[in-house]
């Protein structure tokens, strides 16, 4: 490949992730920290702001801080009891990214950045088939936001921009897994018409 060959290719690419892009702007969260600025009057309204965020493909260049989001919001889930040191559960984490098939054709990931260009958050969906009648599916791996940018409504736009997506794709359902007792997450999931089809117990031994 030449380096004309390489360069049109990436351009090819930018351009085809643009089609996908979406710039949104969400209103951050009142801050619970009173406000010390002397003489200035409590005024709770002020806090809020308007933050803008840009809703993108993923890019092989955003593996490490995709992966270090990922690990640090999915720990409780996967290794609830704690029977793994670090170490080991990051071993364990990326041979599952390697069983999940991450990246391939079928997973497709957003991202959510800020204008400077802060990793916010993603979503992680693969497009499955049923086991039972063998229908396509959007299977949801993983909705996770910066704890900064929680309480915005993020994750609801990044729920909103894979169901679009697989929507176009002709996909009829989409399913996701809550391992641990969530309340927020649930939440959010029912907000958006997610009903829950099975419930997994554990306990240590």
């Amino acid at each position: 490949m030449t380096d004309s060959d390489e360069k049109n290719g990436k351009t090819s690419q930018k351009s085809k992730d643009s089609e996908f892009e979406q710039t949104i702007e969400l209103e951050s969260p009142v801050s619970s920290e009173p406000d010390q600025t002397p003489n200035r009057p409590t005024n709770l309204r002020a806090e809020r702001h308007k933050m803008r965020f840009l809703i993108r493909p993923y890019r092989d260049s955003d593996f490490e801080r995709f992966f270090e989001l990922h690990r640090e919001m999915v720990h409780s889930e996967f290794d609830p009891h704690g029977l793994l040191n670090p170490g080991e559960f990051e071993e364990r984490l990326l041979r599952t990214l390697e069983r999940f098939g991450f990246p391939s054709d079928d997973n497709m990931i957003f991202v959510a950045e800020t204008p400077n260009h802060e990793y916010a958050g993603h979503i992680w969906f693969a497009q499955k088939r049923q086991t039972f009648n063998g229908k396509p599916e959007a299977r949801i791996y993983d909705v996770s936001v910066r704890p900064r940018f929680q309480s915005m409504g993020l994750g609801n736009a990044l729920l909103q921009k894979a169901e679009e997506f697989a929507r176009d794709l002709g996909i009829p359902q989409a399913t996701l897994h809550l391992f641990t007792p969530n309340p927020t997450a649930r939440r959010l999931f029912e907000t958006r018409g997610f009903r829950i089809a099975s419930l997994k117990f554990s306990k240590p031994l």
